[in-house]
């Protein structure tokens, strides 16, 4: 089971009340190609979240940290499912980022945003992402 960690920023104070969840269902989150794999031993935090107004989006930054006693020698994917609230009841969409190679033990810095075009995204400044995964083309190991 992959365990995540959240920190909830100052503005996200009523986040601390807040858990997530484990969930990492593949049919929730963003994957463009047929041929990839979810990798395991990686942890997940958040250490900040907000509405950017100068870009209209909603931007979460954290870090993953390779937990498996082996190194991820190719870059891969990191997914992740932006809600409305902690309840997670409304999806507002996913965001990709690709985390560089990690050794084990080691962590890289990432940033998830999310745009959107029929939504108005500063009203959820209780906004929350989860349901992370992190994947690779099938053909890397």
């Amino acid at each position: 089971m992959k365990g995540k960690l959240i920190s909830a920023s100052v503005l996200s104070l009523f986040l601390v009340s807040c858990q997530s969840s484990t969930g990492t269902n593949p049919e929730t989150v963003p994957t463009n190609s047929t041929s990839v794999m979810e990798l395991t031993g990686w942890t997940v935090h958040i250490d900040t979240s907000y509405f950017d107004a100068s870009t209209t989006q909603l931007v979460a930054k954290g870090g993953l940290i390779n937990t498996a006693s082996t190194d991820l020698a190719t870059p891969c994917r990191m997914e992740g499912l932006f809600y409305s609230d902690c309840f997670c009841a409304t999806k507002l969409g996913p965001a990709v980022t690709t985390v560089s190679p990690l050794r084990s033990g080691e962590e890289a810095q990432w940033t998830l945003r999310l745009s959107s075009t029929d939504k108005d995204l500063s009203q959820y400044p209780g906004f929350i992402v989860d349901d992370f995964r992190v994947t690779a083309k099938s053909n890397q190991k």
